[in-house]
């Protein structure tokens, strides 16, 4: 960092990632010099007899020439990019020049090899007489060629990726939205993008001004790139490691909330950034009881078989996966041509009878509205409502769309029954609303919910003689748990004995009041170090300041650090030779980047409003941590095509902690937090657990 900024432009790289980018163009340039001298020496020499070599020689003698002066300031940029630390980055101050000099020698190589495959095409040069030996260069002509261009299509991928916008939008909402969109034209039909979809595209050109805003607020006060705050997240997990500055929670202090002790005050200074403290995945509570986790595992299963046919390829092997969407059960042929790809893999998740499965919400099918099924367990005697968690690019886009919606209406109407509809969530400002829950689960929580509510299939289901007396039970996981949580609160309102599990859901999901009220009715699971029950824009901007803060501690240039931290793991403890939480005497101009960054920061108003919104809101219910304890090293399978890796595994034990805590934690600096959240990790982690509290009861 800073972000390089050449030709009117920021781009989306820093200028000391520039060395890692021209280090290899170096290689390509530096191993074809000596060929082309070689090539020189040989058509030239005192024993060669060739005709009609001119123009060859003018093709080569520019290819030289701009290969050369390439090289020479690749060179220059690898070593100036070496110099500094991320935040002084005064001895890098050439390379946006250097790298603009050296995309001009690439145009130019690019009409001196055109011209010299033009040339090769139609045979321009005759064999020549090398000391009476016939010599045809067609062979390193093509080769010189064809290795250019394949060189150029990686230089222009790179180029594509790293585009950014004008300097003089750099930072606004409009260049954030274009970020956005520019992401999604790059996945292109990634899970669920489709380009040539008009309402799709109209869609998302609607959410990303609102994403845009987000992202501004949270990321746009620090000049930093992707690779920066990759970096930054490896070197605080560092620092988080080797803290002595962390608190195990719940806290005892009294009068003191998590909150207070974890986060310095709002308008922050640097001396404030210094202060704060890293949370451990540590957390005191009482033991879970085996009842309860068989419960568990038992209605995760349902919360698995609504993510359909992909999470069980993930899960089950790709191969296995393929045979159950080719030959279904009781000798049905090819489910996947015949639209019941999804109930097949239900049934077997389920291992039930497909009368079992009354509805199947498939994806896509309406707007705005979740997958979801509705099954029936005759043995438990309860109507089970699952919906699927987070799998399309528009799924996890409402990460990030932080605004809250006023839930006073939610909360406070009276539902006399299934001819109620729910009232449509409306964007406010906290201190207008006594209750506050995130906009867009909500929003799509109602649109699910209407579409349940319209079709009277779950009406039937529950009012009808055979399961009258049936439990109503929802499910979900991640952004399935949050809806989950919408309809049951909903629902509970005119139908009794209503149970809700909530696997992993987002952390700033509902009003604290709401999640407190909830209690009796929901349960909330939370397995190991994963990142949504502690996703909040309270705890991204905590994570930030963290980041910032960690590398304005860094005493080494990026690219050596870097591999320290994820290469080097013996010399990790050589990265500062004081591991000091203090770094307030790091060099003026670090110190200066943190001012900066805190004067833009501080004087956000929407920054503070999402920040403040964040912590009204909490994940719902009576929350079960499974927190990990060990850690070993043992043959897993892996989740895709039934290889077998090493991964890391644990043992974990089941406690009960209050929603606060995980308030106070905040993100954790993990290589995990993506890994512990996967249903398929999850899935295996509760069914462990409750196996070794069965075998502790034995």
């Amino acid at each position: 960092m800073p972000a390089l900024r050449v030709l009117g432009r920021r781009w989306r790289v820093a200028d000391d990632d520039m060395p890692l980018v021209s280090f290899f163009a170096l290689l390509f340039h530096f191993a074809f010099i000596p060929p082309l001298i070689a090539w020189f020496a040989i058509l030239h020499g005192p024993d060669t007899v060739c005709d009609e070599v001119l123009e060859f020689t003018i093709a080569y003698s520019g290819i030289l020439a701009t290969y050369s002066i390439s090289f020479m300031l690749e060179l220059w940029t690898v070593v100036a990019g070496l110099q500094g630390t991320p935040l002084h980055g005064e001895p890098r101050r050439l390379i946006p020049l250097l790298v603009a000099l050296d995309a001009i020698c690439h145009i130019v190589q690019v009409g001196f090899v055109a011209y010299l495959s033009y040339l090769g095409s139609y045979n321009w040069m005759r064999p020549c007489d090398v000391g009476g030996v016939m010599w045809n260069d067609d062979a390193f002509t093509w080769a010189t060629a064809g290795t250019f261009w394949t060189y150029c299509l990686f230089y222009l991928v790179f180029v594509i990726l790293a585009h950014g916008q004008s300097s003089k939008v750099e930072n606004s909402n409009e260049s954030w939205s274009k970020t956005y969109m520019n992401s999604l034209w790059m996945s292109l039909i990634w899970l669920g993008w489709n380009p040539f979809s008009k309402t799709l595209r109209d869609h998302h050109r609607e959410r990303a001004d609102r994403v845009g805003k987000n992202l501004k607020s949270l990321f746009g006060h620090s000049d930093m790139t992707l690779s920066d705050f990759i970096l930054g997240f490896a070197y605080a997990r560092h620092k988080a490691r080797h803290s002595k500055n962390r608190v195990v929670l719940p806290l005892d202090a009294v009068g003191i909330s998590s909150e207070q002790r974890t986060r310095p005050s709002e308008n922050r200074t640097v001396e404030d950034l210094s202060s704060i403290q890293y949370c451990t995945t540590v957390m005191k509570g009482e033991p879970v009881g085996g009842n309860v986790l068989h419960e568990a595992e038992y209605y995760f299963r349902f919360a698995m078989a609504a993510y359909g046919w992909m999470m069980y390829m993930l899960g089950e092997g790709f191969f296995k996966g393929i045979f159950a969407l080719c030959w279904g059960g009781k000798g049905t042929l090819f489910p996947m041509f015949r639209g019941k790809c999804n109930l097949e893999i239900a049934c077997r998740v389920l291992d039930a009878p497909r009368d079992s499965i009354i509805f199947i919400r498939e994806q896509g099918q309406e707007h705005n509205v979740l997958c979801y099924v509705i099954s029936v367990d005759h043995d438990r005697k309860c109507v089970v409502v699952s919906v699927r968690g987070a799998v399309t690019i528009n799924d996890n886009v409402r990460d990030v769309l932080l605004e809250p919606a006023d839930f006073d209406a939610w909360v406070e109407s009276k539902v006399t029954g299934w001819e109620s509809r729910p009232p449509s969530p409306a964007c406010t400002s906290p201190k207008h609303s006594n209750y506050i829950a995130q906009g867009d689960y909500l929003e799509a929580s109602r649109a699910t919910l209407c579409d349940i509510l319209e079709s009277g299939i779950l009406q039937e289901t529950v009012t009808s003689d055979a399961c009258k007396d049936y439990q109503l039970i929802f499910t979900g996981h991640s952004l399935g748990a949050a809806c989950c949580f919408f309809l049951a609160l909903y629902f509970q309102k005119f139908i009794p004995n209503i149970k809700c599990w909530c696997f992993s859901p987002p952390l700033g999901l509902v009003d604290k009041r709401v999640a407190e009220r909830s209690r009796s009715w929901c349960t909330t699971i939370v397995c190991g170090k994963e990142l949504p029950p502690r996703f909040s824009a309270a705890a991204l901007d905590l994570a930030r300041d963290q980041i910032v803060y960690a590398l304005a501690c860094v005493k080494l240039p990026k690219l050596i650090l870097a591999y320290k931290l994820l290469w080097s793991y013996k010399s990790i403890a050589s990265i500062e030779d004081d591991p000091q939480e203090n770094c307030l005497d790091s060099a003026q101009d670090a110190r200066d980047y943190l001012n900066r960054y805190l004067e833009s920061r501080n004087s956000d108003e929407y920054r503070r409003y999402l920040v403040s919104s964040a912590d009204r809101m909490t994940v719902p219910g009576s929350v079960i941590y499974f927190q990990p304890i060990a850690g070993i090293e043992r043959k897993a399978s892996s989740t895709t095509f039934d290889f077998h890796v090493v991964t890391p595994d644990r043992d974990y034990e089941a406690i009960w902690v209050e929603n606060e805590c995980l308030n106070a934690q905040g993100l954790i600096f993990s290589g995990r937090f993506l890994a512990d959240h996967m249903p398929d990790y999850a899935e295996e982690v509760i069914q462990r657990m409750a196996a070794s509290e069965e075998s502790n009861a034995e």
